[in-house]
C-alpha cells in the first residue's frame, strides 16, 4: 500500500496504528508460510535433519532482514492456520482495527469463509467495530468482499476439503497414512512372488509374516510415542536411532535406508517402463527416461511438498484403484488357477530356495510402512499424547493390509495362469491387463503415474538428501539452497546415485534382464528386514529404559524379552539365510552376508555401550500462553515418585508424585527433586516451553545435579536442550535454577518479532 494511504491525518493522530499494523501483518504472513512449509513437508518421509534445518534457518534469515519469507501465503492460508498465529495478535482494539484494514486491502476477504480470522483479530466484537469506525470513518465490514470469483471458489473449496481431511480424529489420521505409505508399489510384485507356490501356502505366508509386522510397527509406534525429541520436535527415524542406539546404530540405519532407496528407485524404474510402454508402446528406455525427468525436477526443487492431505489422496485413491483392479480381476477368475495343482512346484517342493528366493523380501517391502510412524507420530500425538491413537491406526492399518494384500494375490492368481506370472519380468499389471482388458491398461497408467511415480520421487530425494548432508560443506553453509548447490557444482555428487541407479536401469531394460520381483526382494531382504524389522526391536528394548514419556497403553506381551528376541532373530536369520543358502550370485550372497555381520555387530556393541541401561528422566514443561507448568518423573521407561519442592517468591510448595502442575512459573525460582532408591544409569534433565503448533524451545535454567549427601555432580545450562548425565547412585537430587521463565511472551509486536 503506498505511503500516502497509511499517514493520514486521522491514523498520525490516532498514533500510528497503521505501521504498527503492517508490521504485525507482516508477523502473521511469516508465521504462516513458515507454517505452510512444515506442512507441505509433513509426509516427507525422507527428509533429512539437516534439511529441516536449512528450512527453518530461511525462514528465521528473511524475518530477521526484512524480506518475504520464502513462501506467499494466500488468504486460504490464513485462514487455515489462524489458530497457530492468533497469539502474535496484540490485545489492543485500535491495532486489531488496522491490521484488519491492511488484511482487507492485500487480500479478498468474503465474510463467511474466515471464521478463524475473525476470531483471532476480535472482528466481530463490538470494540473492534468501533475502533476500525473511529480510525477510518466507515464500518469493518468495507474490508469483505461481496463477491467471488470462480478460482476463489475452487480455491475455498480445495482449502476446505484438505481442511477436514487434516482434522480427521486421531486413530483416523494415523490408520488413514499408515495404511497409505504402506500400500504401495510393493503389492504389484506379490502375485509373481506368490506364483510358483499353491494359493494356500502363499496366503499363509501373507498372513504370517503380515502379523509379524504388525508386532514390529506396534513397537516402533511405542517407542515413538516415549521419545521426547519427536512430540515436541520434527527428529526422524535416524535421530530417533541415534538417541537409543548411538551413532553406530544410525549409521546401520542410514546403511538399510540407502540400500532400501537404490532397490525401490532401481524397481521403480523398471516397473514404470514396463507399465506404460506396455499400455503406449512406447520404447521402455524413453519411457524411464521420462521418470528420470519428473525424479529430477522435484530434485531441483527439493521436496515433493507433500502434505497430510495430498498424502491421504493420492494414497486412498492408489487404495481403490487396487480394490478395481481386484474385482475386475474377479470378474475372469478361473477356478482351476487356484487349485494346487496349478502351482509350477509341487507341494513337496514348498521350502526350494529357489521359490523361497523370491517371497521373503517381496512380502517384508510390501509391509514397509514403518518410518511413516515417525511422521504420522508428530502429528497424531500432538493430539492424543498418550499414544492410544497412534498405536491402534498403525495396528488397524497393517491388519487391512494384509486383507487387502491377500484379496490382491487371489485375485491376480485367480485370473492370470501361475506359469505366465512365474516367467515374467515385469510387474502383475501387464500380464492382468492383456487378461482384464482395456480398462486395467488405463488404471494401470494412472497407478503407475500415482504410486511409482511418486515413490521413485520419495526415493530419489532421500538418495540426494543422504549424499547432501555429507558433502565437505554441508555443516558450515546449511542455508545451502538446491540453486547454490548448482552454483558450487555439488548438484552433479548429489544426484550421482541417482543417475548410476538411471543407467543401471536402462541397461537391464535394453538388455532383456529386467526383473521387477527381484529387484523388490533385494531391497526387502537387505533393506526392509532391517530397517523395519531389526530396528524396532531394538528401539522397543531401548525406549523402555530410556523414554522420555509414558505411554498411555503399554502391551507388556511386545516387549518380553523372548518375544522381542525371537522377531529380532527371525529377521536377522532371514538375512542371514539368504546369504549363505538361497541366493547364488556371489554378489547377492556378499551384500546379506556383510549387513548381516554389520547388524550383529552392531547389536552387540550398542549392547556393550549401555543403549539398554535405565535411564531417569526429569522433565518440565510450560506450554505456550499458559501460566503453570507441569513437571514428570521417568525412571527405567516407568512413572517415578519422586518428593519435589517448587520454591517461588509467594512461598514453597511441596509434591510428593511422580508428576505435578506448578501454578506461578513467572515467581518461580528453583525446583529441586529428591530421588530416593531408584537404580539408574543414566539422568537426563528437560526444561523446555512447549508452541502453539508443538515445537519446544529451551527454557532458561541452571541445572545442578548432586547426590543425597550433597556431592555435586554436574552443574550445566539447559539453555541449549537436555542434559545427559551418566549416574552410578540410586539416590539423586536435581535442582533447577531458573533465572526468568514467563508465563507467556507479552503481546508486543517487539516480542513476538524475537518469537519468530
Amino acid at each position: 500500500m503506498p505511503m500516502d494511504e497509511l499517514l493520514t491525518k486521522r491514523e498520525i493522530l490516532g498514533g500510528l496504528p497503521a505501521g504498527r499494523a503492517h508490521t504485525t501483518l507482516f508477523l502473521i504472513e511469516s508465521k504462516t508460510a513458515h507454517l505452510m512449509a512444515r506442512a507441505r513437508q509433513a509426509m516427507d518421509v525422507h527428509l533429512t535433519e539437516e534439511g529441516e534445518r536449512r528450512r527453518d534457518l530461511a525462514f528465521v534469515e528473511a524475518f530477521a532482514l526484512g524480506r518475504e519469507p520464502p513462501l506467499h501465503p494466500t488468504i486460504q492460508d490464513l485462514e487455515h492456520f489462524a489458530p497457530l498465529w492468533a497469539h502474535l495478535v496484540p490485545d489492543n482494539v485500535r491495532l486489531r482495527a488496522a491490521t484488519a484494514r491492511a488484511l482487507g486491502a492485500k487480500y479478498r476477504v468474503s465474510y463467511r469463509r474466515v471464521p478463524q480470522i475473525r476470531r483471532a483479530l476480535g472482528l466481530d466484537t463490538e470494540a473492534v467495530q468501533q475502533a476500525y469506525d473511529s480510525q477510518y470513518g466507515e464500518p469493518l465490514t468495507a474490508i469483505y468482499t461481496s463477491r467471488e470469483t470462480r478460482g476463489e471458489r475452487l480455491r475455498w473449496a480445495q482449502s476446505a476439503i484438505a481442511g477436514r481431511l487434516e482434522a480427521l480424529p486421531p486413530f483416523w489420521t494415523a490408520f488413514a497414512l499408515t495404511l497409505t505409505e504402506t500400500v504401495g508399489v510393493g503389492i504389484l510384485a506379490l502375485p509373481i512372488a506368490l506364483a510358483r507356490m499353491s494359493i494356500g501356502a502363499g496366503i499363509v505366508l501373507l498372513v504370517a509374516l503380515g502379523l509379524v509386522n504388525v508386532l514390529t510397527i506396534a513397537a516402533m509406534a511405542e517407542s515413538i510415542t516415549r521419545t521426547g525429541s519427536v512430540r515436541y520436535g520434527n527428529a526422524f527415524f535416524g535421530r530417533v536411532v541415534g538417541e537409543y542406539l548411538g551413532g553406530l546404530g544410525s549409521l546401520v540405519s542410514t546403511l538399510a535406508n540407502v540400500i532400501l532407496n537404490v532397490t525401490s528407485l532401481l524397481a521403480y524404474f523398471i516397473g514404470f517402463a514396463v507399465v506404460i510402454s506396455a499400455a503406449t508402446r512406447l520404447p521402455v528406455a524413453l519411457c524411464t527416461g521420462v521418470l528420470f525427468i519428473i525424479c529430477l525436477y522435484f530434485l531441483t526443487r527439493g521436496s515433493l511438498n507433500s502434505t497430510i492431505a495430498s498424502a491421504l489422496v493420492i494414497g486412498g485413491i492408489n487404495i481403490v484403484l487396487v480394490l478395481i483392479l481386484s474385482f475386475l480381476a474377479l470378474t475372469r477368475l478361473q477356478p482351476e488357477n487356484l487349485l494346487p495343482a496349478a502351482a509350477p512346484l509341487s507341494a513337496g517342493q514348498f521350502l526350494d530356495p529357489e521359490v523361497l528366493g523370491l517371497i521373503f523380501g517381496v512380502i517384508l517391502l510390501a509391509y514397509c510402512g514403518h518410518e511413516s510412524i515417525g511422521n504420522c507420530g508428530q502429528i497424531v500425538l500432538r493430539r492424543d499424547p498418550g499414544g492410544r491413537s497412534l498405536l491402534r491406526g498403525a495396528v488397524a492399518a497393517q491388519l487391512v493390509a494384509i486383507v487387502l494384500y491377500c484379496l490382491w494375490v487371489v485375485a491376480v492368481q485367480g485370473a492370470v495362469a501361475s506359469e505366465k506370472l512365474a516367467s515374467y519380468g515385469g510387474t502383475a499389471l501387464e500380464p492382468l491387463a492383456a487378461r482384464v482388458g482395456p480398462s486395467a491398461y488405463a488404471l494401470g497408467t494412472v497407478y503407475a503415474i500415482l504410486a511409482i511415480a511418486m515413490g521413485s520421487v520419495h526415493a530419489a530425494l532421500a538418495l540426494f538428501n543422504i549424499v547432501r548432508e555429507r558433502l565437505p560443506d554441508s555443516k558450515a553453509a546449511p542455508r545451502a539452497s538446491v540453486r547454490s548447490l548448482f552454483l558450487r557444482a555439488q548438484f552433479l555428487w548429489c544426484l550421482l546415485p541417482v543417475l548410476l541407479v538411471f543407467a543401471l536401469a536402462v541397461g537391464l531394460l535394453l538388455g532383456h534382464n529386467e526383473s521387477f520381483s527381484a529387484v523388490m526382494n533385494l531391497g526387502g531382504v537387505l533393506g526392509a528386514s532391517i530397517f523395519s524389522g531389526v530396528f524396532p526391536m531394538l528401539l522397543l528394548a531401548a525406549s523402555r529404559r530410556k523414554g522420555d514419556l509414558l505411554p498411555s497403553v503399554v502391551h507388556r506381551l511386545i516387549g518380553h524379552p523372548l518375544l522381542l528376541g525371537a522377531v529380532y532373530l527371525l529377521f536377522l536369520a532371514g538375512v542371514w539365510v539368504h546369504g549363505l543358502v538361497i541366493w547364488q550370485h556371489p554378489v547377492e550372497r556378499l551384500a546379506a552376508l556383510v549387513c548381516g555381520l554389520l547388524v550383529l555387530i552392531m547389536t552387540l556393541l550398542t549392547l556393550k555401550a549401555g543403549a539398554f541401561r535405565r535411564r531417569l528422566v526429569v522433565q518440565f514443561r510450560q506450554n505456550e500462553g499458559n501460566d503453570g507448568a507441569t513437571f514428570s518423573v521417568v525412571a527405567g521407561g516407568e512413572a517415578a515418585i519422586a518428593d519435589a519442592v517448587a520454591e517461588n517468591s509467594q512461598g514453597d510448595m511441596a509434591y510428593h508424585a511422580a508428576s505435578g502442575q506448578v501454578p506461578d512459573v513467572a515467581s518461580l525460582r528453583r525446583l529441586t527433586f529428591r530421588i530416593d532408591s531408584i537404580p539408574v544409569h543414566e539422568v537426563k534433565v528437560w526444561a523446555h516451553r512447549v508452541e502453539p503448533e508443538g515445537t519446544s524451545t529451551p527454557l532458561r535454567a541452571h541445572l545442578t545435579l548432586s547426590t543425597a549427601d550433597g556431592e555435586r555432580c554436574t552443574s550445566q545450562d539447559l539453555g541449549a536442550g537436555p542434559v545427559l548425565a551418566s549416574w552410578s547412585g540410586e539416590d539423586a537430587r536435581v535442582e533447577l535454577a531458573f533465572r526468568s521463565v514467563s508465563p507467556s511472551p507479552p503481546h508486543t509486536n517487539t516480542d513476538k518479532e524475537h518469537e519468530l
